[in-house]
């Protein structure tokens, strides 16, 4: 797969290279994510750009910085993505944790450029747990889950990388695809280490994830250790038991 993102070096002697290389702009203050304004209204009124949820519902702001919004829509084309991502690693801005989630999941939108968004990740400091799903969702919906492995444990573990509840049914996917009951076990050690065994949507993925592998007395396990459950927990109990030939089962389960 290619990583390199060049641009022609007689237009323009900025390249994606070159920025991932120049450590200096890693020293650079962050600059704000909006110009100041200079209104005359009280600072209780002055309202801030207003919150969203994407696609995941995760909270992310509706940022006003020229640069951003030529972001949202570069990656057209890999001069696009160039010309922007200078800016902003010149501005300093690209290390900033919501403009570089912007940057890499711009490049997660297309197989083709997703080796540069893992290029991108290899030169943040502290990439967030959002960086991290955005690349490994990518490489799983490609059909690569030895590449979403590789990536996380010599990348993401290595970098000390923080997960989130959207990181373990990510992990439980990758390790179904590779047939690796082993590896989904070691999942859900992470689950507990981390604090996550009551959270429903990863007490639903691991359910899931024990019916799928067969293992219908773990799964069981699982749902009795948690006293809360929603609808998608019953319709993966009753989902899970008919597809292990358990169809008479799950009929006992239904309080």
């Amino acid at each position: 797969m290619a990583v390199g993102l060049k641009i022609n070096a007689r237009r323009s002697s900025l390249s994606l290279e070159k920025f991932i290389k120049a450590q200096k702009n890693l020293s650079k203050p962050t600059s704000k994510l909006w110009p100041d304004h200079h209104h005359h209204h009280d600072d209780d009124n002055h309202q801030q750009p207003p919150d969203v949820d994407d696609e995941q519902g995760v909270r992310t702001l509706t940022l006003a910085h020229p640069l951003l919004r030529a972001l949202d829509s570069a990656a057209a084309t890999p001069k696009q993505f160039n010309q922007v991502h200078a800016q902003l690693a010149v501005s300093g801005l690209f290390h900033h944790p919501l403009a570089a989630g912007r940057a890499v999941k711009r490049l997660c939108s297309s197989p083709s450029t997703v080796g540069h968004a893992i290029k991108l990740f290899n030169c943040l400091e502290e990439p967030d747990a959002f960086i991290c799903n955005t690349i490994m969702r990518a490489l799983v919906n490609m059909n690569d889950p030895n590449g979403a492995m590789n990536f996380y444990y010599y990348q993401v573990v290595a970098k000390f990388v923080t997960p989130n509840h959207y990181t373990f049914p990510l992990l439980f996917k990758m390790f179904d695809e590779l047939a690796s009951g082993g590896g989904g076990d070691k999942v859900h050690t992470l689950v507990l280490k981390h604090g996550f065994e009551r959270d429903l949507f990863v007490k639903n993925a691991l359910i899931h994830f024990y019916f799928v592998s067969g293992r219908i007395l773990n799964a069981r396990k699982v749902f009795d250790e948690s006293p809360e459950s929603d609808l998608v927990t019953w319709n993966t109990m009753i989902d899970g038991f008919v597809k292990n030939g358990e169809q008479d089962q799950w009929k006992n389960e239904i309080p």
